[in-house]
């Protein structure tokens, strides 16, 4: 079922494997971690903080 899907969207690395394992290709997988993960990572962190990331 998941191999006819256009895209995956996960919000971790085991869900993202777990698609894999369903048959879906690596390039339809899409990582999207929770806002929490981005503030503790140094590259997004600073966008985080701008609000660059807010939508507004």
């Amino acid at each position: 079922a998941l191999r006819n899907v256009d895209n995956v969207s996960t919000i971790s690395r085991s869900m993202m494997n777990k698609a894999r394992e369903k048959g879906v290709a690596a390039e339809k997988i899409l990582f999207s971690p929770p806002l929490g993960q981005l503030e503790k990572n140094p590259l997004f962190s600073e966008l985080v903080g701008s609000g660059a990331l807010s939508g507004r």
